[in-house]
């Protein structure tokens, strides 16, 4: 059985922006990836 890479890609984003009280959050140009492959 072999297993495939793949790649997870999420965008990046800010939380708790002041007075929000988790409500208030703010999108951000940035990503996060991640590359999983097999050892």
């Amino acid at each position: 059985m072999s297993v495939e890479p793949f790649m997870i890609t999420v965008p990046g984003s800010t939380a708790n922006l002041g007075p929000g009280f988790d409500s208030v959050g703010l999108a951000v140009d940035r990503y996060l990836t991640l590359v999983a492959k097999p050892a």
